[in-house]
């Protein structure tokens, strides 16, 4: 009972220092993203380039952040989502790719130096 009653009291005291917390810089630009993450979503889907979206946005004065953290943003919301969904369909986990384990070659593929060389090659 004891251990609940700190681990409530530090609870009670994380949310305490957090309330009186100003938001950081990153935390408020974060959530105005999230707010209008949709429409990006929508101007990206339909052809719309990301510098032509963030353009508007900051004309309209929906975004104040730079393009470089507007990028940031559509990447890792927005882009990195879509592509590891892509990729998970592609390749289901209860399916594994068949190796054939009787094609095993001696040599690397790709280039190898040989120093000595070959007179026929050069003339």
């Amino acid at each position: 009972m004891d251990k609940k009653k700190q681990a409530q009291s530090y609870l009670d005291h994380l949310a305490e220092r957090t309330k009186n917390k100003p938001p950081t810089k990153q935390g408020v630009n974060k959530v105005i993203f999230l707010a209008i993450k949709n429409d990006v979503k929508e101007a990206l889907d339909a052809g719309y380039s990301a510098k032509t979206i963030w353009t508007d946005m900051v004309e309209s004065k929906r975004v104040t952040f730079c393009y470089a953290t507007f990028m940031n943003y559509v990447n890792k919301l927005i882009l990195q989502p879509q592509i590891e969904k892509i990729i998970s369909e592609e390749n289901p986990s209860d399916s594994k790719p068949e190796t054939n384990k009787n094609t095993k070659s001696t040599t690397p593929a790709g280039f190898t130096f040989n120093p000595i060389p070959n007179k026929e090659e050069l003339i």
